[in-house]
């Protein structure tokens, strides 16, 4: 259990400072937002529409079937996707520590997987990390793609970043796990 919880700790530190230099060192997300200089008229809008926090599809209804009938009718009009936050909570101490709660329980899934592989290579150890990457890329960015109509630039850095992160981290629990 030592090998496990020591190597989740460095795993989600080393995650978490990956993210830091995804976002904002490196140029990955540097295009994953677009930028509109109509966004303080947007923000107006919704401001005075007493929007509450959600995620909303445009257009859409409040039954299944008026919403098949919408989307049927919008096939080749506008639609949008809208993350919207009534009142943004900044990037607080709360948000650092679930950053760091969150990478903690991925990478300890992956110490579970590897600690039942660590008699193999450091490839086929790396390689069982970078599956991680592969089901989150083609299970959430991908998929997010396909059916929800994500731009392409922000589907690929998050691919990217998601894939890097990975195979960093691989390459220490590829290490760590390998060692007697």
């Amino acid at each position: 259990m030592k090998k496990i919880l020591i190597g989740s700790v460095v795993g989600a530190l080393i995650m978490f400072i990956w993210s830091f230099l995804a976002w904002m060192v490196l140029p990955i997300h540097a295009n994953t937002y677009t930028y509109t200089d109509k966004q303080d008229a947007i923000m107006k809008v919704l401001a005075d529409n007493n929007l509450e926090t959600g995620t909303y599809g445009m257009p859409s209804a409040p039954t299944k079937e008026e919403q098949m009938k919408i989307m049927e009718s919008n096939v080749g009009k506008p639609g949008a996707a809208l993350f919207y936050t009534k009142a943004d909570p900044g990037m607080g101490g709360s948000m650092y520590a679930g950053g760091i709660i969150f990478n903690f329980i991925m990478v300890f899934a992956a110490c579970i997987l590897l600690i039942n592989n660590m008699g193999g290579t450091f490839f086929s150890r790396w390689w069982m990390v970078m599956m991680i990457a592969v089901v989150i890329i083609f299970g959430v960015y991908m998929m997010q793609w396909n059916w929800m109509g994500n731009s392409w630039a922000y589907t690929r850095d998050f691919v990217l970043d998601c894939a890097c992160g990975w195979a960093i981290n691989g390459l220490w629990l590829a290490w760590w796990f390998g060692r007697k």
